[in-house]
């Protein structure tokens, strides 16, 4: 009769278990899926700031455009059109310009890594970030965020999305703080991602 009670106390346990991890895989998926939300944007601007460069990323009907500048210099401009898979890299201080590989995932733009990294950009990658994801919130300079830390794979990594409107905020690497800021939706014009003039620069070869 004890060994019963032992058993069925065990039953209990486990069963406790599972539906614990259930309620939790079903609660961060939910939340996975509402922070994705820029991918279905088809016009949107933000800044985000690391270290010491500033970028500046405008999207609107597969054209973008990107610039970096540093202690208030353009360094870098990029420029892409996932229409006809067309990216172009220009480094106005040298008037030089390259074509490089707009597929390289190393070229997409940096907000769209870090969500991509955060959250995955696909189902298979949503479920499993939903399995392997510490998912609580945090206040970021007074701002109700959910704070992202995987406990797998990168652990030092911690991403952070506004709670109220769902876009990312602040991105922890290593030593390394991303902030995004100024996000706005529908301000992005076609004068703003024309196909740069490339008439004044030289076109080099991707070393």
């Amino acid at each position: 009769m004890k060994k019963k009670k032992i058993l069925i106390i065990i039953l209990i346990v486990t069963i406790i278990l599972i539906l614990a991890f259930v309620i939790y895989f079903i609660r961060n998926i939910i939340i996975i899926n509402r922070l994705h939300k820029i991918n279905n944007l088809n016009n949107y601007s933000y800044t985000a700031t690391i270290d010491n460069g500033v970028y500046n990323y405008s999207y609107k009907d597969g054209k973008s455009i990107e610039i970096l500048r540093i202690d208030n210099k353009v360094e870098q401009i990029t420029w892409r059109d996932n229409n006809s898979n067309e990216t172009i890299l220009m480094y106005p201080n040298e008037l030089k310009a390259e074509f490089i590989d707009t597929n390289n995932s190393e070229n997409k733009p940096m907000g769209q890594n870090m969500i991509d990294s955060a959250l995955s950009d696909n189902t298979g990658g949503k479920i499993y970030k939903a399995l392997t994801t510490i998912i609580t919130t945090k206040k970021i300079d007074g701002t109700k965020c959910y704070m992202l830390k995987p406990w797998v794979g990168i652990v030092s990594n911690t991403y952070y999305f506004n709670k109220d409107n769902k876009f990312i905020e602040k991105v922890i690497i290593g030593n390394s703080e991303i902030d995004f800021k100024d996000w706005k939706i529908n301000g992005v014009t076609d004068e703003i991602v024309n196909k740069p003039d490339l008439t004044l620069y030289q076109i080099v070869d991707k070393e």
